[in-house]
């Protein structure tokens, strides 16, 4: 759409303002062939000019030049400019002009100008070519930034020194995996992010960038030059190592719901994985201890050597309110969930009966506040079924109703009825934290997870790691800032 100024039959001319010149895109061009560049700004008008016949006189023509050193100040003219709108000016450069840098001049149908200094470049070599590399030495590990360098090249495989804009993307097979792209500012590159990658402009025909992964796997990046149509993208694979972070991740038997019974034999898998939760292989021996808060040295249970998931048979001997597995190796030590042994013969559970909720605090904190509606649907065998099961559907239930908003209002396993669930020191759920959490910041929490929980992954990421280069979401990392403030200002005495 062309916005015009207009003269109307008998009235003083109105003067069109200057036009302003933002830049010009592509900002340089190969002299060997012609080339088309699109000059952008603002206050691109076209003459009107509206006679007695009331019939419009339209007149859109532009003109406009390079000047520079290597032209010895003589003007190179645009064979041709074409008008596109108020902020657009399509502009054909003819062959064979001196290689150089170049400043920009248009001027409008009533002489007004602009000129944009040093914004083009002339060269003598086409660029042929994008190449990625890196000075960095291998093996690259996940969480360590992999810094990358983009060239562009002519046929003889030399640096063209051409603005040349540029676009990285970063990618796994692995949908899911996240790579970061980031511009790196030495380089005086200008990148800008888009989804998985960045756009920026080779201002001397090179520039570095970084990449970034969490998941072990190989990273395809590949270059491309979206404004020139006869250039080959630069594409390299990084693989990437799990780092040498390590520790053990135990799987505690589901069914026992944190709760081991003493002298039966439960299996565990214990899986070596790095910070990230990436797959490990060849652990250092090591062994398998059972530790308890009560006692101060460790009991061994197994030697093993991990190399990769291993599923390890224990039997307790003795109880205890509060123990952990802990694998010590070379490596370091790992310890497991926090989880309660009892004896065989011991009542468990809700207000001592065999009830559990799947955790200890939970357990406990019921059997403090919850006891009278919690014994009122236990005495119903209907109601008893719906706590037994702890995920029926027993909505219809009167009692169950009751129990349910106790256990809610003073024993919440989870935080704003979400997935979340805060935890102390030792690995086990921390209803206050989330009883307090509930009250105060469900809010910056809905903020942060989107209403219909469109963002739960990601907020959950950003929350447990904001500083994570995958925490890459402005928005949700701000809701997850949001929530993190309101649980610092308003449950520091209730959380860790």
């Amino acid at each position: 759409m062309l916005t015009a100024m207009v003269w109307s039959a008998g009235c003083t001319p109105l003067s069109l303002p200057d036009p302003v010149i933002h830049g010009v895109s592509p900002a340089h061009a190969y002299n060997g062939k012609e080339r088309v560049v699109t000059i952008e700004g603002e206050r691109f008008y076209p003459e009107v000019r509206v006679p007695a016949s009331g019939i419009p006189d339209i007149n859109p023509f532009f003109e406009g030049w390079l000047t520079g050193p290597a032209s010895e100040g003589r003007p190179i003219p645009f064979s041709s400019m074409t008008l596109k709108g108020e902020h657009e000016i399509t502009a054909t450069l003819s062959r064979d002009w001196p290689p150089g840098r170049y400043s920009v001049t248009v001027v409008g149908p009533n002489g007004g100008r602009d000129t944009l200094e040093s914004a083009f470049v002339v060269t003598d070599e086409a660029v042929d070519r994008l190449r990625i590399h890196t000075d960095q030495f291998g093996p690259y590990r996940v969480g360590d930034p992999l810094r990358l360098t983009v060239t562009a090249l002519d046929v003889a495989s030399e640096v063209v020194q051409a603005p040349v804009e540029v676009q990285v993307v970063a990618r796994m097979s692995d949908r899911e995996a996240r790579v970061t792209v980031r511009g790196v500012s030495t380089t005086l590159v200008e990148w800008t992010a888009i989804q998985g990658g960045a756009v920026g402009t080779l201002l001397d025909g090179t520039g570095d960038f970084t990449i970034h992964t969490e998941r072990t796997g190989g990273v395809e990046v590949t270059a491309t030059a979206p404004l020139l149509d006869d250039v080959r993208p630069g594409r390299e694979v990084y693989h990437f190592s799990a780092s040498t972070d390590v520790q053990v991740d135990f799987d505690l038997p589901y069914a026992t719901d944190g709760v081991f019974v003493v002298g039966e034999r439960y299996t565990v898998l214990a899986e070596p994985v790095d910070e990230f939760g990436n797959q490990v292989s060849n652990l250092p021996p090591g062994a398998l201890y059972f530790r308890s808060a009560d006692e101060p040295y460790p009991l061994f249970l197994d030697t093993a050597e991990l190399d990769g998931p291993t599923l390890i048979t224990v039997t307790f001997a003795e109880a205890a309110e509060q123990a952990w597995l802990q694998w010590d190796s070379g490596a370091g030590a790992s310890r497991s969930e926090t989880f309660t042994v009892v004896a065989a013969d011991s009542p468990v559970g809700v207000c001592g009966t065999e009830h559990r909720s799947g955790s200890v605090a939970v357990d406990e904190c019921l059997s403090t506040s919850c006891c009278g509606p919690f014994g009122a649907c236990d005495a119903d065998a209907a109601c008893s079924e719906c706590i037994e099961s702890w995920t029926a559907d027993c909505s219809d239930s009167e009692l169950y109703d009751a129990f349910g908003t106790c256990s809610e209002t003073f024993c919440p396993s989870k935080v704003c009825g979400t997935a979340l669930s805060a935890t102390d020191s030792s690995g086990t759920i921390d209803v206050n934290c989330n009883r307090c959490t509930t009250e105060h910041c469900c809010g910056q929490l809905e903020d942060c997870m989107g209403e219909n929980g469109e963002t739960a992954a990601d907020c959950t990421l950003c929350i447990a790691r904001p500083d994570s280069p995958l925490c890459a979401d402005q928005a949700v990392r701000a809701g997850a800032v949001a929530y993190l403030t309101c649980q610092r200002a308003r449950c520091s005495d209730h959380c860790e």
